[in-house]
């Protein structure tokens, strides 16, 4: 097919995803210890400094579909036979597992079945899917506009924007918008950067090598203080 690019796999890909995999399933896994004791977090540190260490994993989800997209599909690809292919792959598992959900394990879900397709409500953790949908919407776009999403002052003001939405969703209130629009709103930074980093993949290779022991140990004080913080936000 003209529009995809001749494949060249990334076994570091699949470990991110492995990585991200095991990382989501701590999230959910804490996440009902700690809503079982009924937030009790002065008897569960660990388990909070776990959950919230844990919270790059559906970002970097994110970042993978778009560095993957985009390393496999060409510029002028054309937009309905990519939309068959992209949604024949995701949409037709999340169906069949929503309606599992929905109408089994779920059966007294207050939402319609239409709504609970289109905000992913079947079962809380399906949210992800309908957001990675509107990303394979948009994705062409971006793909095209690529040249304006890599300048400095585009990324910087798309940064500004990305943060001003998170801080208002964490600080402030939560944002009302539909759900799968909330949660693209506060993670449209990290597809736009799993776009250039397809771009810029040696660069980040040196970055990566020559400040590697820099990078680790602010991955580590990082993790320390978002732990610091969410138990922060958790109490208050």
């Amino acid at each position: 097919m003209p529009d995809l690019k001749a494949k060249i796999h990334h076994d570091e890909i699949d470990v991110l995803r492995i990585i991200s995999i095991f990382f989501v399933v701590l999230i959910h896994t804490t996440s009902k210890i700690l809503d079982y004791s009924k937030f009790d977090l002065n008897a569960h540190p660990t388990t909070l400094f776990l959950n919230q260490i844990s919270r790059f994993a559906v970002p970097l989800f994110f970042m993978i579909s778009a560095f993957v997209l985009e390393h496999n599909y060409s510029h002028d690809l054309k937009y309905l036979p990519y939309l068959k292919r992209r949604f024949s792959k995701i949409f037709l598992p999340y169906l069949f597992w929503s309606l599992i959900y929905y109408f089994l394990i779920y059966p007294h879900n207050s939402d319609s079945l239409a709504k609970a397709l289109i905000v992913g409500s079947s079962s809380y953790q399906l949210y992800f899917i309908p957001t990675l949908l509107i990303f394979y919407l948009i994705y062409p776009l971006l793909s095209r506009i690529f040249k304006h999403l890599n300048h400095r002052i585009v990324f910087l003001v798309s940064l500004i924007i990305q943060l001003f939405f998170v801080s208002i969703d964490y600080y402030l209130t939560p944002l009302t918008f539909a759900h799968p629009l909330n949660v693209f709103l506060l993670n449209f930074m990290f597809f736009n950067v799993g776009i250039l980093a397809n771009h810029h993949q040696e660069r980040i290779l040196i970055i990566v090598k020559k400040y590697y022991k820099k990078l680790v140990i602010f991955s580590v004080f990082l993790s320390f203080y978002i732990f610091v913080e969410g138990e922060f936000r958790y109490f208050k």
